[in-house]
């Protein structure tokens, strides 16, 4: 009786490091998100009438066919890089596949196995990004596109009590955003 390694064989170690290069090119793509990202933060976004980019069909789109969703939020390199690295991991296991022998274990098996792995992670990993890609580019679209002056205007109202007598304060306080 043969027991399986339940450690990961080198084979597979070889494909896992190729999926992880395949994958790192992804994030390291020079585009405009890297640097928006280091000026915006994607948790402050809140959604606007106007906005360009829909972070929930962003990342749908990357959740079917992965990097389509950072092409629609304007980052088609970025995209390009995960549509690679999801081609990468199938053919990776379409080797695997083809090797594939009655132990799930041996080679076909490891290689088709490592191939599955990396075609999960890298969807999910894509369909992350593209909603937070959406975001990131929205607030900086907004920055580079907000134009005129903004005026605030809001009433108050203050009551308060000096020894036996009350006085009430009336006024507007006004925020300039220009």
């Amino acid at each position: 009786m043969n027991i399986p390694n339940l450690f990961i064989p080198s084979i597979m170690k070889k494909y896992l490091l190729l999926i992880l290069g395949l994958t790192l090119i992804c994030s390291v793509v020079k585009a405009q998100y890297s640097v928006n990202k280091t000026k915006y933060d994607y948790r402050t976004y809140e959604y606007e009438k106007g906005d360009p980019y829909i972070p929930d069909f962003a990342a749908i789109s990357s959740l079917l066919i992965p990097g389509l969703g950072q092409a629609i939020s304007g980052e088609a390199a970025r995209g390009l890089g995960f549509f690679g690295g999801y081609a990468g991991c199938w053919v990776i296991f379409g080797m695997g596949w083809g090797k594939f022998e009655t132990s799930f274990f041996r080679e076909g098996g490891e290689l088709a196995l490592t191939g599955i792995l990396g075609i999960i992670i890298v969807d999910l990993w894509s369909a992350i990004d593209a909603f937070r890609v959406a975001k990131v580019n929205n607030l900086a679209w907004r920055d580079k596109h907000r134009t005129g002056l903004r005026i605030n205007i809001q009433p108050y109202v203050n009551h308060f009590q000096t020894n036996d007598k009350h006085y009430t304060q009336t006024g507007f306080s006004v925020q300039f955003n220009f």
